[in-house]
């Protein structure tokens, strides 16, 4: 599959699910420069000529604000990377708060914005896309510094000329609609897309109608969240990807002493895939976490569901493998304090990239919680874990347990001793043929017995220092005794 298609299909499933994590606003590559103008009625000749000639090889956009019907200020133009929207799906936001929060502070209120934004394209898709409308924003600002914003990106159709690739675009149009508090202390988004089809010689994309919703503290962190996705499809000479149905949901919980639970609910009606030798599709994916907290101590859950996955081979057609899935993931017993106190640290690590220095620094304040979560005798369960499939099923059962009784230091003898653990594991013969598990064969074979029944089965426990594996006691490492 081409890049452009694997970048489209992996970056809108991803969007997805990092959505439901808490956002952040990373602009630190956001360059913010004002448009040369000898006067306010030059501005809009001015910023032609600059976007033109220097401006159209990078992507970004424009901004130009008129304050109570005033004569326009000159021209602003903000660059970003194409990475950037990926990364963090509300960088755009972040970008116009910063922008119009600088104007704000000279303005007295209260007063009317007008803006026109212009997106800056690359010179080579400048010649597919052509020239895109502007969108127009307008915005109240009350004397308290709270207001709203309407934004409106026109619909736009284009079918490009044969010289430029010939294909067609056909922008059906953006609404959206934003209230702040002052100082943007919190903000709520809502935007509305009517759908978009973009199509160039063995490429088409499509998407339908879709709505996001959102209220945001002044991090953009998201409080609550909603995105509706009907249909997007996208096709190319090496494979397609179809997505329809696709939902999330989030709403942030804080604790009465300020932690942030992320409570989600993410959907997929179906998706099809496929590429040359491969084709799989998928019904009814869901993924939903819930945390709740009583007396201090947090109890966390992550349930998946696959109603049908269907995964054929070329090389074998009549071998499709078909299969569902369910499972829980528990995390019980975490001590409240002890993780705001690591949710306070990545907070303010937050947006400042990746840097082995800030590891460093987060295990260090893990270190220094680590007493307070060991003192709650912490657990984590794996149950039930279970695909059922055409050629067997897949069923796994684990539970890990620190006993805060038995835990007398930070070293691992003492932890290997306070430390339980059972892991029941069984899967069908002809399923462990297929390595649908990503591991391989003779390494599972290894630690696999004949359960009889047609299927293979593993059972291990460890308590009190002695670990047991299908019956058999054997010895730890020296040094974990």
């Amino acid at each position: 599959m081409n890049k452009a298609l694997q970048l489209t299909a992996t970056s809108l499933l991803v969007s997805g699910m990092s959505l439901a994590q808490p956002l952040h606003a990373d602009t630190a590559n956001l360059a913010s420069e004002a448009s040369s103008a000898n006067s306010p009625s030059d501005t809009a000749d001015s910023a032609d000529r600059t976007v033109s000639a220097s401006s159209r090889d990078a992507l970004g956009f424009t901004l130009q604000h008129r304050f109570n019907g005033g004569e326009p200020l000159p021209t602003e133009t903000i660059k970003f990377s194409p990475e950037q929207p990926l990364e963090n799906p509300l960088f755009f936001l972040e970008a116009l708060k910063q922008n119009f929060s600088k104007h704000l502070e000279k303005q007295k209120k209260p007063l009317q914005i007008d803006t026109e934004l212009e997106l800056l394209l690359s010179a080579r898709d400048t010649k597919f896309f052509g020239q895109l409308p502007k969108v127009f924003i307008k915005t109240n600002v009350e004397s308290d510094g709270s207001g709203k914003s309407d934004l409106v990106f026109p619909a736009y159709r284009r079918e490009v000329p044969e010289k430029f690739g010939k294909g067609l675009f056909d922008w059906k149009g953006l609404d959206g609609q934003f209230s702040f508090t002052d100082q943007f202390e919190n903000i709520t988004a809502a935007l509305n897309l009517a759908g978009f089809t973009a199509e160039e010689d063995n490429f088409a994309a499509s998407l339908g109608k879709s709505a996001f919703s959102g209220t945001f503290d002044a991090d953009f962190m998201p409080t609550q969240m909603k995105w509706n996705l009907p249909s997007f499809k996208v096709r190319d000479n090496d494979g397609k990807l179809d997505l329809q149905a696709m939902t999330l949901k989030l709403n942030v919980d804080k604790t009465p002493k300020g932690l942030e639970l992320n409570n989600v609910n993410f959907n997929v009606g179906h998706v099809g895939f496929s590429e040359p030798g491969f084709k799989t599709s998928l019904d009814g994916l869901a993924v939903t976490t819930a945390g709740s907290v009583q007396n201090g101590v947090i109890n966390y859950t992550l349930q998946t569901q696959i109603d049908k996955l269907v995964i054929i081979s070329d090389k074998a057609p009549k071998e499709a493998l078909e299969l569902s899935h369910v499972g829980k993931l528990a995390f019980s017993r975490i001590d409240e304090e002890a993780l705001l106190a690591l949710q306070t640290t990545a907070h303010q690590l937050r947006g400042q990239g990746y840097h082995p220095m800030l590891l460093m620094i987060m295990l260090g304040q893990f270190m220094e919680v680590a007493p307070k979560l060991l003192a709650k005798s912490p657990e984590i369960a794996l149950t039930p874990f279970t695909v059922t499939t055409s050629k067997g099923n897949l069923q796994a059962h684990l539970n890990i347990r620190l006993d805060s009784k038995k835990v007398t230091e930070l070293a691992k003898p003492a932890l290997i001793k306070a430390l339980q653990a059972q892991v029941n594991f069984t899967i069908g013969k002809e399923l462990l043929k297929q390595d649908v598990t990503g591991l391989q064969v003779n390494f599972i074979k290894a630690w696999l017995v004949d359960a009889g029944d047609g299927n293979y089965k593993f059972n291990a426990e460890l308590k009190d220092s002695k670990l047991t594996v299908n019956g058999h006691k054997i010895p730890l490492p020296i040094g974990a005794q």
